[in-house]
């Protein structure tokens, strides 16, 4: 889908505020430093030069960008006790994960692909060593012509059915969502925005800037004939947006800033009453016979929820995706309670299912879930008065019945035990990821297939299936 020429017929401009930010890293002689979206390699071979002890790689999701920075490095002639200054991997920056702890991590123009992008960048500081530095910029000219008259194109009658499912860019946050964001975890943030009078000379020149970027994934989704129409409407329009000088086209693009440095020193926990042990499996240790003074209630589960969603900056760097399935990391467990941390991508979802006799609470951090449950029936008389009706005991309950809440962030649910409901992620393009504490630790759980007569339990799990 990219073409590296494309991009580079504007590299000038595009590399400056490459070199705007990375001036702002106080690096002296980092070990590590990763390029995050390299693009065609020609920036990642500049933080080779800054840097020229240090080993520096690439990642990039683009086969043709990974192809064209690789050519770049074999084009070259070194010495073969030292070797290429840089490598390159093909790989998805939301769920690549660095052989060590970076020294220096920086990410040009890429995010704003990525919907989301917060907890990504939580995770990446929090994969920094200590000292290390983050630094990134976007774009942030979404309401610029360019962008508004490309979004009009794609929703018009002649577009939109061919075109329905193309990805546009989503633009920066503030400097100070930024700030808020990464200082709130406890680092050490620069964030600042720049408004850049690129003076662009040609015939249609800011058609030419987009089809290296903006354009590229809709232009994907179309034949060659339909791609020349769609660049011909779209060049038609944002050749009117523009003054013409006979010095050439003045173009602004706003741009957004941050640098974050990771203290040498951890920063103290805001709750330190909350000792959570990062666990590197997913089983549980032999437990001693836990009391009914050592099950917490619901409310109890809601407030160590809510104290995780506080403090991201202790966790958020082990949150993975997991396009095959919902990802999930046990990361305290104790006789009494457990906690989970889970992320879900679009489409993701648990299914219905019960805890056994636990009960559970969760809360959404970034993004939002939606919650289906089908309501208790009336209690069965005939049910022991012990244990009340289990939910395989529910009749007469239909779909249409289902209740479906949204869980945004922020929101804590709780629940008791053989509470039975199915969690999924309905946005189709927002990652989500939140924070799940039981009481006791789960041992089993039940789950259910919806009918219309209601749920009919399909089969039990337990521990050793997680």
């Amino acid at each position: 889908m990219w073409d590296a020429a494309q991009y580079l017929r504007f590299g000038d401009e595009r590399s400056r505020p490459f070199f705007d930010l990375t001036a702002r890293i106080g690096a002296d002689k980092p070990g590590y430093v990763v390029d995050l979206g390299c693009g065609p390699g020609h920036l990642t071979e500049a933080l080779a030069d800054r840097w020229p002890a240090a080993r520096v790689a690439g990642v990039d999701n683009s086969p043709e960008m990974i192809e064209a920075a690789q050519a770049r490095v074999t084009s070259h002639d070194y010495p073969e006790r030292i070797g290429p200054p840089v490598s390159f991997t093909l790989a998805d920056i939301r769920t690549w994960t660095p052989e060590r702890a970076p020294d220096v991590m920086v990410s040009n123009a890429v995010l704003q692909w990525v919907p989301d992008h917060d907890p990504l960048l939580l995770r990446w500081a929090g994969q920094l060593a200590p000292g290390g530095w983050l630094a990134f910029q976007l774009p942030g000219n979404f309401d610029s012509p360019p962008h508004l008259i490309v979004r009009e194109l794609v929703a018009s009658p002649r577009w939109r059915g061919l075109l329905a499912g193309a990805e546009l860019n989503r633009q920066a946050g503030s400097p100070e969502h930024y700030v808020e964001l990464l200082a709130g975890g406890g680092y050490e943030v620069d964030a600042w925005e720049t408004t850049y009078q690129h003076v662009l000379r040609g015939e249609n020149p800011v058609l030419e800037w987009t089809k290296g970027t903006t354009l590229r994934p809709v232009l994907a989704l179309l034949d060659a004939e339909q791609a020349a129409d769609f660049a011909e409407d779209y060049g038609e329009r944002v050749r009117g947006a523009f003054k013409h000088y006979p010095f050439g086209m003045i173009f602004p693009f706003r741009r957004v800033f941050a640098v974050v440095r990771r203290p040498d020193q951890p920063p103290p926990l805001d709750h330190p009453s909350i000792q959570i042990d990062l666990l590197e499996n997913l089983w549980h240790p032999q437990r001693m016979t836990i009391t009914r003074e050592d099950v917490l209630s619901p409310a109890r589960l809601a407030e160590r929820v809510r104290r995780m969603t506080e403090s991201p900056a202790e966790w958020i760097a082990r949150v993975r995706l997991d396009p095959d399935g919902r990802w999930y990391e046990q990361i305290h467990v104790d006789d009494s309670y457990e906690i989970w941390l889970i992320s879900w991508l679009p489409g993701q979802s648990t299914g219905f299912h019960d805890h056994g006799g636990a009960s559970g609470a969760f809360a959404v951090v970034w993004g939002d879930l939606h919650e289906c449950v089908v309501p208790q029936p009336a209690p069965d008389p005939a049910a022991s008065a012990d244990r009340g009706p289990r939910p395989h005991d529910r009749t007469g309950t239909v779909a249409a019945d289902t209740l479906v809440k949204r869980v945004s962030a922020g929101v804590v649910r709780s629940f008791g035990p053989r509470y039975v409901h199915d969690v999924r992620n309905t946005s189709d393009s927002s990652v989500a990821v939140s924070v799940h504490a039981y009481s006791p630790p789960l041992s089993e759980m039940t789950r259910y297939n919806l009918t219309p007569g209601g749920l009919v339990a399909v089969g039990t799990e337990g521990e050793t299936d997680w």
